[in-house]
């Protein structure tokens, strides 16, 4: 029999499939936003709320020593929970949009409170995958960073070398941050099929970091050169119409934010929601760019196999 070659999908299917996934789950993103800024919500708010039970003076070096310290305690304190709560409420979310998506393509209705407790039930195996990743990859990135920064410093004060000096601020300051983000993104494109085949591999008797990676090489060899072109012009044009979006909202606010206050907190708060959401929508655009090709790539290095993932859904009952 001679076997159909599926077509690799076109720019223009990939958008609509992004557009149809985003309005199908736009209700589910505002809510999953929310619950990633509603700590920063309060802590914009706390600041006029503190200025009132100041007797609605501003907060300064003239305020008392007792007042100036409960607020850099309740900063320092709070902040540090926003920090920590949306680093790991952003992982979640993360997983929680890569079975939106799988499950979206593999006709499964799953409810967001079934989503959620997927995700929670394999947050930490994820998390043991990730920290192996970082190790594997993104650490020679660092290392190869600081050691060139070091390196350049020692030789620079042991020859008294002041150009060597130089050099190693420069990289410190703008060349070794320019060199690890195109690192970063390669290795984005490369890991691209990554946590789909970790998960329609998760729970079977395959399952494994190096059968997941084994698999991963096997399909990025189906279509190199196509699949990086059109993560690259997705993820540009997906960036450009985030950043253009995000601009026009800073623009809006910017007027309550001067204000001061309730209007500046308000302000602040309608920003950084904006900026979260369009951010997830801009994850979520890009994920669902690899998930097309991947699904492209699995049809072609196993055109006998249908790709549908029962085995995901049994966690959720």
């Amino acid at each position: 029999m001679k076997k159909v070659i599926n077509a690799s999908p076109s720019y223009l299917s990939i958008t609509k499939e992004i557009a149809q996934f985003i309005y199908k789950r736009k209700s589910s993103l505002f809510k999953r936003v929310i619950l990633l800024t509603w700590p920063f919500l309060i802590l914009f708010f706390s600041f006029p709320i503190l200025k009132i039970i100041n007797g609605n003076e501003n907060i300064d070096s003239t305020s008392s020593g007792m007042t100036i310290f409960i607020v850099i305690a309740w900063i320092l304190i709070w902040g540090a929970f926003c920090l920590m709560y949306i680093y790991f409420m952003r992982m979640l979310f993360f997983i929680e949009k890569v079975i939106w998506i799988d499950s979206f393509f593999d006709k499964e209705n799953i409810s967001d409170k079934e989503s959620f407790t997927i995700a929670k039930n394999i947050f930490i195996p994820v998390m043991k995958i990730k920290i192996k990743l970082f190790f594997n990859y993104y650490f020679m990135g660092f290392v190869f960073y600081f050691g060139v920064i070091v390196i350049c410093f020692l030789v620079g004060i042991k020859q008294n070398i002041e150009f060597l000096v130089i050099v190693s601020i420069a990289d410190l300051v703008v060349v070794g941050p320019i060199a690890l983000y195109v690192y970063f993104y390669y290795l984005d494109i490369k890991l691209r099929y990554f946590w789909f085949i970790y998960l329609d591999q998760y729970g079977t008797s395959s399952f494994s970091y190096s059968k997941i990676k084994d698999e991963m090489f096997k399909l990025n060899a189906i279509s190199k050169g196509e699949s990086y072109k059109k993560i690259l012009i997705m993820n540009f044009g997906i960036s450009s119409v985030n950043a253009i979006v995000n601009v026009v909202v800073s623009a809006l606010v910017s007027n309550l934010e001067k204000l001061g206050g309730f209007e500046g907190a308000a302000g602040q708060s309608i920003k950084f929601f904006s900026e979260e959401y369009f951010n997830q929508v801009d994850s979520i655009g890009k994920l669902l760019t690899k998930y097309l090709l991947y699904r492209h790539a699995r049809a072609e290095l196993y055109p006998e196999q249908q790709i549908v993932n029962e085995r995901l859904y049994l966690l959720k009952l």
